[in-house]
């Protein structure tokens, strides 16, 4: 009863939550709480309440793989919504999702695929292409988007998400624990969301909510990465507890990441030249 409750009730709730967070305090923070655990989370923890903990871990360890399709996402769009518009950004994106996570399936062990996930947040966050002159978000958000974003439109994200997490719990005996894990972390809400972000406050207002997601990711792979660990030696309850500390912990230190990124990308960021002219050191012992 409880995992149907899970399946059917909380992803929903989690995403009518963000929406709302988005609507009322803009795309950095909609992105913030969009990089959190929202799906592969009700997808764990029904998991760890249907099947063995060997199998949970294993889901775990596949969750964490597949975080990197989510970076390679969120990545990739900010770089093309500079200059392609919403629905090619968004094929372009998941194509290079794609091969990311094809890239990494082969790695083993969840602490190793966390470490790759990790490197790719940190080199996306310092090379990222909008500046934040470029990129802040709006004085006044909740108006603007509130109004952009129809109740229906909500509902439709919040049963795609409630439809992953259902279909991908049910499918661990056929698919396999990793496999469903993986799968259960690809980007398909993000590729509603950020086109939809796209089109309502332009692809700056993209790319601060696909920032604030990578910047959240770093927190949930640190998340299923322990869930992985401790499943091996820890009760269900016991390994979901220390997951969850990890989690708040690392979200609680995310936003220094973020300025950590900011001052490699503003040290990586070309210096313009001056403008004044040119003096000749001669010239200064004419008289």
């Amino acid at each position: 009863m409880m995992a149907i409750v899970l399946r059917i009730a909380l992803t929903p709730l989690a995403f009518a939550l963000v929406a709302r967070a988005q609507a009322r305090f803009g795309d950095w923070i909609g992105g913030r709480l969009i990089g959190l655990p929202l799906t592969t989370g009700p997808f764990l923890l029904t998991v760890c309440l249907t099947s063995s903990r060997s199998t949970a871990a294993h889901a775990a360890a596949g969750v964490t793989s597949g975080q990197m399709a989510v970076v390679a996402f969120c990545s990739a769009y900010a770089w093309t919504a500079r200059r392609l518009r919403p629905l090619p950004a968004t094929i372009t994106s998941l194509a290079v999702a794609l091969t990311a996570v094809l890239a990494l399936s082969s790695v083993a062990g969840p602490w190793s695929a966390a470490a790759a996930v990790w490197c790719a947040i940190a080199v996306s966050l310092v090379v990222w292409p909008w500046d934040r002159s470029q990129a802040e978000p709006d004085p006044a958000p909740g108006a603007a988007t509130a109004a952009a974003t129809p109740a229906a439109t909500m509902l439709q994200r919040a049963a795609i998400a409630t439809a992953v997490v259902a279909t991908m719990s049910s499918l661990v005996p056929i698919l396999g624990a990793r496999p469903a894990g993986i799968i259960s972390s690809a980007p398909i809400l993000l590729s509603i969301i950020l086109p939809g972000t796209h089109r309502q406050s332009g692809p700056s207002g993209a790319a601060v909510m696909a920032r604030g997601t990578i910047v959240s990711m770093a927190a949930t792979v640190a998340f299923s990465a322990s869930l992985a660990s401790t499943l091996a030696w820890l009760s269900v309850p016991a390994a979901l507890a220390v997951s969850a500390a990890v989690l708040g912990a690392l979200v609680a230190l995310t936003p220094l990441l973020d300025r950590v990124g900011s001052r490699g990308q503003s040290a990586l960021a070309p210096r313009p030249c001056s403008s004044a002219p040119f003096t000749p050191a001669s010239s200064a012992f004419r008289r």
